[in-house]
């Protein structure tokens, strides 16, 4: 987990996978609707809060909110989903939360949205189960962290679901996008 940048919540999005995720969301349209599975303590989202806002997008955050601190650092001083809400009011975001499992929010989920990214459940499996779940409700683009050329265990499944998923991906840092 990397330590809070400057004005940022602490989480795993780097300098180079906040300026990929600035790119992708200024891409969308005005007024357009944007998911975000497996929001942790709202890193990423907070790097792009002002387009966020700028846009008029309409956002929905779904995670379980069950995190009680990450192996190796400190447990975490509240509840994961009041520090998550906590840097949304912060950053001047008011989400729409579904606090519950990806698979689960994607079958409640009404409407279509412009764009969704994914960074919950990194086991193949999990992956390959929310890209096509998410997918019949994504018009625009789909994307994802945790992209890794090297795969490690921990991430081991995101690669290759992804690569099996779409025909076209495009990679930076270690955010995908594949186009609709």
């Amino acid at each position: 987990m990397r330590p809070p940048a400057p004005g940022l919540p602490a989480g795993w999005f780097s300098p180079i996978d906040v300026a990929e995720y600035r790119y992708l969301v200024r891409e969308l349209p005005d007024k357009a609707t944007m998911v975000e599975v497996g929001v942790f303590l709202g890193r990423s989202l907070s790097s792009v809060a002002d387009l966020i806002r700028a846009k008029q997008i309409r956002l929905v955050a779904v995670d379980t909110f069950t995190k009680l601190g990450m192996r190796g650092y400190r447990p975490l001083k509240d509840t994961q989903r009041n520090l998550f809400d906590k840097h949304m009011h912060e950053r001047g975001l008011d989400p729409i939360v579904y606090a519950m499992p990806s698979m689960e929010a994607a079958i409640r989920f009404q409407g279509k949205a412009d764009f969704v990214f994914l960074d919950a459940d990194h086991t193949y499996r999990a992956v390959l189960a929310e890209i096509a779940a998410w997918r019949l409700k994504t018009t625009r683009m789909m994307g994802g962290h945790d992209y890794r050329r090297k795969a490690t265990s921990l991430v081991n499944g995101v690669k290759q679901a992804v690569d099996e998923s779409f025909r076209s991906v495009h990679i930076r840092g270690e955010v995908w996008s594949a186009e609709m």
